[in-house]
């Protein structure tokens, strides 16, 4: 056989052998994936929770500022914008408004109507105890007014007035269980695009 014949021959068995690499050779796509799904759903639930607690933090120094008035007593309380207000009874015992007999007047001196509070609003009071919405009433403009409580209650019960803490609770766990979901979702698929990736070489 010529020097250039076995050349050929050489040439062309390393073309071939080149052409097809083993299985084993073939690099499967990292598992990279699954660690960004972890760290992501990790920062979510730690987000949350920090959102959480800062919300929580916020409503108790929105709780803190409400101004009390005893039970019978009065006190003014300046509402720098119009809007509801509402009255929460703090106490020990349960109690109705009508037992209060609370009586609201505006900056003008005209009698402010006040309705009961028609959703069960609590929460820990202060001073130990419950908090509960009691009674609402509307301000029509900003200014001074002067809040009466008639009534009779347990001895230590006070009426706290002020905005109402329904919105802020809602909007801090509507924000934090869409944090939630949104981190665990986004997890979620990672993971699943990784798996399906690898398991396709």
């Amino acid at each position: 056989m010529s020097v250039r014949s076995r050349e050929r021959e050489e040439i062309g068995t390393v073309r071939v052998a080149g052409a097809h690499r083993p299985e084993s050779d073939r690099r499967r796509p990292s598992t990279a994936g699954y660690l960004f799904a972890v760290v992501i759903a990790v920062i979510g639930l730690v987000a949350a929770a920090g959102w959480g607690i800062t919300a929580y933090l916020g409503i108790q120094r929105q709780i803190e500022d409400l101004v009390r008035v005893g039970v019978p007593g009065q006190a003014v309380v300046s509402i720098p914008e119009a809007g509801e207000r509402v009255l929460y009874y703090e106490g020990s015992e349960s109690i109705s408004l009508t037992d209060l007999a609370p009586q609201v007047s505006a900056p003008d001196g005209t009698l402010v109507r006040v309705e009961a509070y028609d959703v069960d609003l609590r929460y820990d009071a202060p001073g130990g105890g419950v908090g509960q919405a009691i009674g609402t009433f509307d301000a029509d403009s900003p200014g001074p007014y002067e809040v009466r409580i008639n009534g009779t209650a347990p001895p230590g019960a006070e009426i706290a007035v002020g905005e109402t803490i329904a919105n802020s609770r809602l909007g801090s766990v509507v924000g934090a269980v869409l944090l939630i979901l949104g981190s665990l979702g986004v997890g979620v698929v990672l993971t699943i695009v990784t798996a399906v990736r690898r398991s396709a070489h």
